[in-house]
């Protein structure tokens, strides 16, 4: 059985999350996925163009993550992303990708050097309930919380928060389905009222035929 990376339901009934684990299984055979961890940059740049070739979209979201592992003893905190808080040469700051699906979907593919061996990289479906908060997932005994960053460190992204990139998709396309019905009663009541007129100027014409 091919490894899973998430144990989410919903998310492995879908078949973009069957494709984007294709393709990241591709990229560990190849041994890509190795350069990924702490190039977050480059990691989303290459999944993004390899997930638009199999037709899913997405976005390149700048956040910060928190990380908290709880050994049942101890806990240590690992704060990516947070400004101030990266090496010379670096930049304090942590980019995910969010496919722009029915079902969104957060993929960090830069985590390997701080998660499990078995479970190196986070694909998981996007659950947000609070303001300012991406998503937040439990890996083992780790929890990853993924906030939105205030501080935009990456113009070039355009940066608009998770929800107004999402949802705002999904409201157009939904605009859109909505015309076209509109549309299409519009033309069908059209097409009814004229076919009754035609039925009505013919029998009164019937009428007075029928008269005379």
């Amino acid at each position: 059985m091919m490894q899973e990376f998430t144990t989410d339901n919903i998310l492995l009934k879908t078949p973009q999350y069957h494709k984007i684990k294709d393709i990241v299984q591709r990229l560990e055979r190849g041994g890509t996925t190795a350069s990924f961890a702490g190039n977050c940059i480059s990691s989303t740049d290459i999944m993004q163009h390899l997930l638009s070739r199999v037709g899913i979209e997405s976005e390149i979201v700048e956040c910060q993550l928190a990380m908290i592992r709880d050994d049942g003893n101890t806990k240590d905190y690992v704060f990516v992303g947070y400004d101030n808080g990266s090496y010379p040469g670096q930049i304090d700051t942590h980019v995910v990708l969010v496919t722009k699906t029915e079902q969104p979907i957060l993929i960090d593919l830069s985590l390997s050097h701080l998660l499990p061996k078995d479970k190196p990289f986070i694909i998981e479906r996007v659950q947000n309930t609070e303001l300012g908060k991406i998503s937040e997932f439990n890996l083992e005994n780790i929890n990853l919380t993924y906030f939105e960053k205030k501080s935009v460190k990456l113009p070039n992204l355009h940066q608009k928060t998770l929800l107004q990139r999402i949802i705002g998709d999904q409201n157009a396309e939904k605009s859109l389905k909505l015309l076209r019905v509109l549309v299409i009663c519009a033309v069908s009541l059209g097409l009814i009222n004229f076919t009754l007129n035609v039925i009505l100027i013919i029998l009164r014409l019937y009428d007075v035929t029928w008269v005379e």
